[in-house]
């Protein structure tokens, strides 16, 4: 796998200076050495190696030849030159960890032949961040045995100057010098940090390519990847303008928040801030908007939005950073585990910068709370965590009317510049939405419901009820009542599938496939995980109206899906987003009973964490308001068909779910009911989280109905005799426990140590032992000690006594 260098981009520089190399970091703009070009406004020649022609360019941007930032920007106006679309991503080094492989690659003096063109060498090797700090310079050693001076004296690295320097995808530096001490075995390199540091370069840079910011090199195999963009030129579905990412309509207000996170990121030591609050409200693009502030207000600093598939046990480099790093972790109540892992991995750091860890999340329930129990440490982490409940971002009738004429005129532009019909005149249809009062409703008005509402009054402007295009403004505030009084997300997925039509027309998709296969298609892409291209067959096949197809035909199918969702890393295709609409969407396939839902389909498909995907996003669409109970129902039917699949998915996901109702329901009917196999219940029973409150009812009556069944050849009349000594034999064996805890203790403690017993450990013990002497044959006594857990598990969830919550079973030796 490279490490980032693409051949396409890779140039050679012929300026003042001599010959040298360079790097497109834009479609038309070359990075290269100073000393090669010479000075700002000075000509040169840009050329690609391997291909015919020689473009002009001029210097616009030039720092000082053989200086601290020895780095020039060339811009390319040559009319001949052909355009690479794109930019690269930038980065630096975090951390002192040494052995970072890095790569560059150029023309050097050492590869030249006469008479033979101009040739190029990729050299590889590593770069040790605490060499050359006091200087401002990477040291860059080679992999292999370095080349012999020139005849002439001069360095065979001659012509290298510019090369760009790449660390894990990151553009860190370009190459200026051949220090002598090292024999040709070391390159000197500009940072890129140092760079960036300049306002001029920043603004240049920001002409001829997309605002950048600068990653950690060593961070970022963890960061979570923004989606391919789309070609330019490219039509955009009307769902993609509404992503955080876009930010199609500017960030507003929020001041005293923005203001509270910045107090909180100034203290010192590590900090955890949740901000929690429903679909919709704005929470990536605050962490977004803070990000931006973060990097402007800290001295270095580095915005980390964590990849939830990132590795546990790689997450201990965040903790040796030297700069200040903002670690965004969206979607926290859906990946506790890793966040877990990583509050672990910070929990000990001592160093300073301080580190930040902002989790983003719909609730602040029981998930938040079972975070604690991971570690002493980790708890303390916690207990001075901040919690910050999102609301509204506007809550009057007069602030949500400001917002919605915002975004009336930020989505006019935005479609203005888009290809479409030139008689579509986006500002004037503005113009006429602007003073349009938003309707009424008892929904949330959300930001981005507000938003929705604003795409779709706008979209709805060009097309008829009947669905011809409308080209009079006056169509702008006619004939679309009907329209709006549906729900926000509702209407724009009108216009979405009005784009999957078109899109799969031209991508010769449809009509050879109906657009109810499509459609489920485009729902797959929110229930499962994205496929890497290698998986995509197989994932396609899940899909009625796929399985039978053709791979070619999926394979086209595939390509589709990618020109609809850009894929983000190593996979196939994205996801309709935001979450609101793919959600929404699920309920309405749901709520078809004309035929079997995908989601129904897929529920014999998934496992692991696509289970939990599933039942996630299951469950979140039932919650929709605009659905009505209905959705609900159907799913906890759905449910309940396949326990195997998803009852121990439900299990892990309900205490991060505002409507977990679906899913207790569903775990309740699977527990009573007589024809659940006793190993499917033995399956809920492991997989009980350690501390929800959530379950203790379908807990304990799980609990109860796994040792009756333990015995079933036991006389009725046995087991009927020892269940109504259950209430009689509870006092005494508390009692009993008791005493032996405090003997427990006293021999502990003469012995300097401390046990702590909580009701709930005895609980689980008591349950444990219960199952152990059902095995046993000896009935009466399981029951009483399952009697006495159940008891406790219940005055536990009622609240009675201490506050403790319900711990996972530890099957154990140690449980006698």
């Amino acid at each position: 796998m490279g490490l980032g260098v693409e051949w396409e981009r890779l140039t050679a520089v012929t300026g003042v200076g001599g010959p040298g190399s360079g790097y497109l970091v834009a479609p038309r703009l070359v990075l290269t050495s100073a000393h090669v070009v010479g000075q700002q406004g000075a000509m040169a020649m840009v050329f690609r190696p391997g291909r015919l022609g020689r473009f002009a360019g001029r210097v616009v941007w030039c720092g000082a030849p053989g200086g601290r930032d020895d780095a020039a920007l060339v811009a390319i106006d040559d009319p001949g030159w052909a355009p690479v679309d794109g930019a690269v991503r930038w980065g630096k080094t975090v951390t002192h960890r040494p052995g970072l492989r890095c790569e560059c690659w150029g023309v050097p003096e050492v590869m030249q032949r006469v008479g033979r063109p101009v040739d190029t060498a990729q050299l590889t090797g590593t770069l040790n961040p605490g060499d050359g700090m006091a200087s401002d310079r990477y040291l860059v050693r080679l992999d292999g045995h370095p080349p012999a001076t020139g005849e002439d004296g001069r360095s065979p690295w001659g012509g290298l100057s510019g090369a760009a320097v790449f660390c894990n995808d990151l553009l860190v530096g370009v190459i200026a010098t051949d220090p002598a001490p090292f024999g040709h075995s070391v390159l000197e390199a500009v940072p890129a940090y140092v760079l960036h540091h300049d306002l001029e370069f920043r603004s240049v840079l920001a002409t001829h390519a997309p605002a950048t910011v600068i990653e950690a090199a060593e961070l970022t195999k963890l960061a979570s990847l923004e989606p391919t963009s789309h070609p330019q030129g490219a039509v955009v579905s009307p769902a993609e303008m509404l992503t955080a990412r876009r930010a199609v309509v500017g960030f507003r207000g929020r001041a005293e928040l923005l203001e509270q996170l910045q107090t909180w990121a100034h203290q010192p030591g590590v900090g955890v801030c949740l901000v929690h609050g429903p679909g919709g409200q704005g929470k990536t693009r605050l962490a977004r908007r803070y990000g931006e502030q973060f990097t402007q207000d800290t001295a270095g600093g580095i915005v980390l939005s964590l990849d939830p598939a990132a590795p546990a046990e790689n997450l201990a480099v965040i903790a040796d950073s030297v700069v200040p790093v903002l670690v965004v972790v969206d979607y926290a109540d859906s990946r506790p585990s890793q966040l877990t892992a990583l509050l672990t991995a910070l929990a000990t750091r001592r160093r300073s910068p301080a580190v930040k860890v902002l989790a983003l999340a719909r609730t602040a329930g029981d998930w938040w709370s079972q975070l604690a129990d991971a570690s002493e440490a980790v708890d303390t982490l916690l207990d001075a965590a901040i919690m910050i409940a999102l609301p509204p971002l506007d809550a009057t009738d007069t602030a949500r009317q400001d917002g919605y004429r915002a975004a009336v005129g930020a989505f006019a532009e935005e479609l203005s510049r888009q290809p479409g019909p030139a008689e579509t005149d986006w500002l004037a249809r503005a113009a006429a939405l602007v003073d349009r009062a938003l309707p009424s409703t008892t929904a949330a008005w959300t930001v981005l419901a507000i938003q929705m509402t604003a795409l779709a009054d706008l979209l709805d402007a060009t097309t008829e009820p009947g669905g011809s295009e409308g080209n009079r403004p006056e169509a702008t505030v006619s004939g679309r009542g009907a329209e709006r009084g549906k729900s926000p997300e509702e209407r724009v997925l009108r216009h979405e599938r009005r784009y999957w039509r078109n899109t799969a027309t031209a991508a010769e998709v449809f009509p050879d496939l109906n657009m109810r296969t499509l459609t489920d298609a485009v729902a797959a892409t929110v229930l499962l995980l994205p496929p890497t291209p290698d998986q995509a067959n197989d994932w396609l096949a899940r899909i009625p109206g796929l399985s039978d197809q053709p791979p070619d035909r999926r394979g086209r199918v595939c390509a589709w899906l990618a020109g609809l969702y850009p894929a983000a890393g190593p996979y196939a295709f994205g996801q309709l987003a935001p979450d609101r609409l793919g959600e929404h969407l699920i309920g309405t396939l749901i709520a078809d009973q004309t035929r079997t839902s995908i989601a129904e389909t897929l529920a014999t498909h998934v496992d692991g964490e696509d289970a939990t995907r599933w039942v996630s996003i299951c469950t979140r669409a039932a919650a929709h308001p605009g659905l009505g109970d209905r959705v609900g129902e159907l799913l906890t039917r759905m449910l309940g068909k396949h326990p195997a699949t998803v009852a121990v998915a439900a299990l892990n996901v309900a205490p991060a779910l505002e409507t977990p109702e679906p899913l207790v329901h569903a775990l309740e009917r699977l527990v009573r009911n007589p024809a659940t196999p006793t190993a499917s219940l033995t399956s809920v029973a492991d997989a009980l989280p350690k501390s929800s409150l959530l379950w203790a009812d379908t807990a304990g009556e799980l609990l109860r109905l796994l040792v009756a069944r333990s015995q079933p050849e036991a006389p009725d009349e046995t087991v009927m005799q020892g269940r109504r000594q259950l209430d009689a034999l509870g006092a005494d064996r508390i009692q009993f426990a008791n005493e032996l805890t405090g003997i427990a203790n006293e021999v502990a403690e003469s012995q300097g140590l401390r046990i702590e017993w909580s009701r709930s450990d005895r609980a689980w013990h008591l349950f444990n032992l219960s199952t152990r002497l059902a095995e046993a044959g000896r009935p009466e006594e399981a029951l009483a000690a399952s009697a006495e857990a159940v008891q406790t598990f219940r005055q536990l969830a009622e609240g009675s006594g201490n506050q403790e919550s319900l711990p996972r079973s530890q099957d154990t030796d140690e449980e006698c």
